[in-house]
């Protein structure tokens, strides 16, 4: 093997050239605060890329692959996708607000809920090899569904506190899911008629979620086992594949690839209505709100900010911003008021009720 130090010496020499900024905590401003942690971060992959890439050529290691993935994760940043996440009460107007915003039918849009699964629509140049028109599927992996699983079966024990457990359900595969199926179901029906259930001091609407959430996974494994840790390309989508919630447990996120100028550099989200009856929906869009660079909250002009919901919405986010300890945290929040022509008030009355509410 025939190394040459002195190539090797210089080539880290001109790494210590790189300038890493340690002003992040003292910017206020959040998007100057976003470029200093970007500019950061790929002066760091940089120096990982530069590594590899030495480590290769002097067959110290064959690490070609890493020297790849660095390269690919650079490219990516570079390309500055800001993400612009709507939130909402159910039937609040988010698919229909994204469809006028894009100036396509995209997005399912009905009365009742139209979106199930967190949806993303991007621009074909910020992503390698896809075309105007692409759909993305990405399942989850079974992994992540036995987590679920798992988690749930605690999280009803840990509400429940009687005698009935479900601790003795934590599965190690999918297949003894499915082997169990029958029985499972009819356990689960069995609680739900007990005297426990009924009587017990429990968080009804809480063990709801989760027993629903359980019935979901045992009633789709089985047809959907053959696509989890999968990410499916199609050109359409099935009817019921945004709105279905049963479907939505299994699928990380849909996303739709446009040849549309308004998506450069900007990635839209279209999250679950948050207040449906079935409150996965509200777990889902929760968990979306810290990974959104904007949040947009979208709420009706007849009654503005007048659901619990929406209010969820920013304890959540004042919470996020205390963990984060970040003082300008709400810089990001946008609020739009929707439907304005379904109502007879007038701009400063809906104002007046938004800042009162």
């Amino acid at each position: 093997m025939n190394i040459n130090k002195n190539s090797i010496k210089l080539q880290i020499d001109n790494l210590k050239s790189k300038k890493f900024d340690f002003n992040v905590q003292n910017e206020e401003n959040l998007l100057e605060r976003t470029k200093i942690i970007k500019k950061n971060i790929i002066e760091t992959l940089i120096i990982s890329s530069t590594i590899s890439d030495i480590a290769t050529k002097n067959e110290v290691a064959s690490i070609n692959d890493s020297k790849e993935r660095f390269d690919k994760e650079i490219k990516s940043i570079e390309r500055d996708v800001v993400t612009i996440a709507v939130f909402g009460h159910m039937s609040s107007g988010k698919s229909s607000f994204l469809n006028c915003l894009v100036g396509e039918e995209l997005l399912t849009v009905k009365e009742e809920r139209a979106t199930a699964t967190i949806t993303s629509i991007r621009h074909i140049d910020n992503f390698d090899n896809k075309k105007d028109g692409n759909i993305e599927i990405k399942y989850k992996t079974k992994n992540e569904i036995l987590d679920i699983w798992i988690t749930t079966c605690r999280n009803i024990d840990k509400n429940v506190r009687v005698a009935i457990r479900f601790e003795d359900k934590f599965y190690d595969t999918i297949e003894d899911i499915i082997k169990n199926k029958s029985k499972l179901l009819r356990e689960i029906h069995n609680f739900k008629n007990s005297d426990e259930y009924k009587q017990g001091n429990i968080n009804h609407s809480e063990i709801d979620t989760d027993l629903k959430l359980l019935r979901y996974i045992l009633e789709g494994i089985k047809d959907i086992k053959s696509n989890l840790n999968k990410t499916l390309q199609i050109k359409k989508l099935e009817d019921d594949e945004l709105s279905s919630e049963l479907k939505s447990v299994f699928i990380e996120k849909i996303t739709f690839y446009k040849d549309i100028p308004l998506l450069k550099n900007i990635e839209l989200i279209d999250t679950p209505g948050l207040g449906s009856n079935n409150q996965l929906d509200s777990r889902k869009s929760e968990e979306f709100i810290s990974k959104a660079n904007i949040v947009i909250i979208l709420t009706e002009a007849s009654k503005p900010f007048n659901e619990k919901t929406e209010i969820d919405i920013l304890y959540k986010l004042r919470n996020l911003q205390n963990i984060e300890k970040q003082t300008n945290f709400f810089d990001k929040v946008f609020v739009i008021i929707n439907k304005i022509d379904n109502t007879n008030k007038n701009r400063e009355s809906i104002k007046k009720d938004l800042n009162k509410n």
